[in-house]
């Protein structure tokens, strides 16, 4: 939904949609994935300093390993 929601013109949006699956994401391949979004999210309005943290954030993530992925 959050891509959704960039796609059509609405990232304001966007950060609700993100927390709730950011709670429920317990994987780290789901949290890289929110993660890298959320970003994408702060991209838009040029929070750059947002952005760079929630990719860094899943950068750590993936380089960590993606659970349960040999």
């Amino acid at each position: 939904m959050s891509h959704q929601m960039i796609y059509l013109g609405r990232p304001r949006d966007t950060p609700g949609l993100l927390g709730v699956a950011a709670k429920k994401a317990t994987m780290p391949a789901n949290r890289a994935l929110v993660a890298s979004q959320t970003g994408r999210v702060h991209t838009a309005p040029g929070d750059e300093r947002s952005t760079e943290g929630h990719l860094g954030a899943a950068g750590e993530l993936v380089s960590g390993g993606l659970g349960g992925v040999p």
